[in-house]
């Protein structure tokens, strides 16, 4: 499989994931592309003899293989992106593919999420430190744009290709969740041999709680349109500084360090990071040994999102601390906090308006 030609040729793009693409064959240069690259995909899906429908299979992910790493998908996906950034093509229209091809791409991002969501879980915590590195590459600020991300894209992507309902069913499968989420009828009662059954499955019932959690997490946040699929790399990298001041005041090292460097890079050609952390932050001069720090502006914690996909557990509960202790300084509740700081509706790009009508049944 020859990738090299397909990305290297100079009518096409250096890398999809840097600058604007050359002109005039730019969305025919991409479209091609994306036909090329969804080829590939379903002879490997062919060579991986992948049902035609993935509810009718199991696949555990507590004991089937998994690999972090996704070449071709996340190619898919940011080809996807510059598509939806240029063009107001549909996604069934930049991916004239069969609803079962849709569901395959979606499958193996999906099981991403769930492997990492064990580990955050414990699950995997007898078999040491590797896994939980791979983990910690997965989600990164070095790499999150280069993995999670663009896996994050592929299953907003799912969700309007194959209907949101076959893909909430396709996480609780995966995610391990379908028999301990179902609610038995009224006339029924539990069945607690089954029940002991599942949880023994995960060796824990604590296992089975934070991996609900995870799953709300990841429902939320294919809920949110506050990623690549509504906003430009400048907004997406003052929402990131944004966050990162939330969780404590920070030096510009620090802040910059834990940006992805390619998000700076595509951002500097809209505005400085200079420029961004001026309109966000107050800085405070060095005083002593301590050194400079930026401080997020009040008026900016409207814009605080506790479910920030790029925050860690214990980054998520800094910054709800210091939202709480804000809030006690201007003698403000949490509820009239969240009543007057509704965040104004973000449309998606046209390829992903369907993600509004994002139903649960």
């Amino acid at each position: 499989m020859d990738v090299d030609v397909a990305l290297s040729a100079p009518e096409t793009v250096a890398s999809p994931f840097h600058g604007p693409l050359p002109v005039p064959l730019e969305l025919e240069s991409v479209s091609e592309m994306i036909v090329q690259c969804c080829g590939w995909l379903s002879s490997w899906f062919l060579h991986q003899n992948m049902p035609s429908n993935l509810l009718d299979s199991v696949y555990d992910i507590c004991i089937a293989p998994v690999s972090l790493h996704l070449p071709l998908h996340r190619v898919l996906s940011s080809l996807l992106i510059l598509m939806a950034r240029r063009s107001s093509m549909t996604l069934s229209s930049m991916i004239q593919q069969s609803k079962s091809f849709c569901e395959h791409v979606v499958e193996h991002p999906l099981r991403c999420m769930v492997l990492v969501a064990q580990i955050q879980a414990g699950m995997w915590r007898k078999n040491g430190q590797a896994l939980l590195n791979e983990a910690v590459l997965y989600q990164g600020h070095y790499w999150h744009d280069l993995s999670y991300d663009l896996d994050h894209t592929l299953l907003q992507a799912g969700a309007v290709l194959i209907g949101s309902d076959k893909l909430f069913q396709l996480c609780t499968e995966r995610f391990g969740l379908t028999e301990w989420l179902a609610v038995p009828l009224a006339n029924q009662k539990r069945d607690k041999d089954r029940e002991r059954e599942i949880v023994g499955h995960h060796r824990e019932e604590e296992h089975l709680r934070i991996m609900s959690e995870q799953l709300l997490y990841l429902i939320h946040s294919l809920l949110n349109l506050n990623s690549r699929v509504s906003l430009s790399d400048k907004d997406l990298l003052r929402q990131e500084l944004i966050h990162r001041l939330c969780v404590s005041d920070q030096t510009y090292s620090q802040l910059t360090d834990a940006v992805s460097r390619r998000l700076l890079e595509q951002a500097s050609t809209e505005i400085s990071v200079d420029a961004l952390l001026t309109e966000i932050s107050t800085f405070h001069q060095p005083s002593g040994m301590e050194q400079g720090k930026y401080t997020l502006k009040p008026s900016l914690w409207r814009e605080f999102n506790s479910l920030f996909c790029h925050f860690k557990a214990q980054e998520r509960q800094l910054a709800e601390e210091n939202l709480q202790r804000y809030l006690k300084s201007i003698h403000m509740r949490y509820d009239d906090w969240l009543t007057q700081t509704a965040s104004p509706l973000i449309l998606p790009k046209p390829a992903f308006l369907p993600l509004l009508s994002f139903p649960l049944t």
